[in-house]
């Protein structure tokens, strides 16, 4: 438990890092999205690479094909996330985002014949409410929009149940499944990165993707460490919680993201907005007491209470 609470935390804080580096990069470098994307995966490659020849871990000899299907829906994921950020607003993509919770447990039970209590579907309410309410003044649905954003959230959904599958299918580490979906991945977006500069019309030349200044090349790498820490640690905590644990922690990432800009960087939050943060973090609260079996220790405690005030 103390491993997945650590994993958990430098989870956060890189992902941290990697949301402020981002914003940096995109803003001062004339960079598609697609382009920081295939960074990120030859980040993570690289230094699986250097890990591997250091002998930190050892890789098994996986058919390429047994890997697509993981490469093939993540590259989907960014495609079809990119095209929901473009034609949603922020407040109508978080929402629509929401479904993917429930598509989870459809996915998982459907296909894979797994189990989910009454009470941990209940937890779900409170959680996707939250958001719901925290978006509620940034709605505005369109056809094009709708159908990007449910294209999205099944193609993801799909993925990241994947993410855990695959790895127990393969028997494969994190380490070992990254090493070989990584460069795929990244070779796959490349026609994709090609389209979106032909399409914007962008006259980038290869010095623009090699930073200059001492800046430039400090936030590309701090960004590269995190974006390999934080997929990592995705394949990690995934393969030793679960899907929806994963996703519950992704929501109170993005909760505790709003409170620090909030408290930090003066950035606007309504009363309404405050409500669906709590009604959120209510939701992930009774998740986690769920998850550690805390209802069931105080069932326990009260009813060996009782016994013994009986035999008294």
């Amino acid at each position: 438990m103390e491993a997945i609470i650590v994993g958990l935390g430098v989870n956060y804080a890189a992902s941290l890092a990697i949301t402020f580096t981002n914003k940096w990069i995109l803003t001062n470098l004339p960079l598609p999205s697609v382009a920081l994307v295939c960074y990120h995966f030859a980040c993570t490659f690289i230094a699986l690479y250097a890990l591997q020849l250091l002998g930190v871990f050892a890789p098994k000899h996986v058919p390429a094909k047994k890997i697509l299907p993981l490469s093939l829906t993540f590259c989907g994921s960014v495609v079809l996330t990119n095209l929901s950020l473009k034609y949603n607003t922020i407040g109508t993509y978080q929402v629509l985002k929401c479904l993917a919770d429930p598509l989870f447990i459809v996915i998982q039970t459907v296909f894979y014949e797994k189990r989910f209590s009454r009470a941990i579907k209940l937890t779900m309410v409170p959680m996707i409410a939250g958001i719901v309410i925290n978006s509620a003044n940034d709605l505005m649905f369109s056809k094009n929009g709708t159908i990007a954003a449910l294209a999205a959230v099944l193609v993801t959904s799909v993925y990241t149940v994947w993410v855990r599958e695959k790895q127990e299918e393969l028997n494969l580490t994190p380490m070992q499944i990254l090493y070989y979906q990584a460069p795929q991945s990244c070779i796959l977006l490349l026609p994709v990165l090609f389209l979106e500069l032909v399409l914007s019309g962008s006259e980038i030349s290869l010095s623009t993707f090699i930073p200059s200044d001492d800046l430039t090349k400090g936030m590309m790498l701090v960004n590269g460490l995190s974006a390999f820490t934080v997929n990592l640690l995705t394949y990690w905590i995934i393969r030793h919680t679960s899907v929806i644990t994963y996703a519950t922690f992704g929501k109170l990432k993005l909760c505790t993201t709003m409170l620090i800009g909030f408290i930090k960087f003066n950035d606007p939050l309504d009363t309404y907005q405050l409500f669906g943060i709590i009604l959120t973090m209510l939701g992930v609260f009774l998740y986690t007491l769920l998850k550690l079996n805390i209802f069931n220790h105080f069932k326990m405690s009260y009813s060996k209470m009782i016994n013994s005030n009986h035999q008294v």
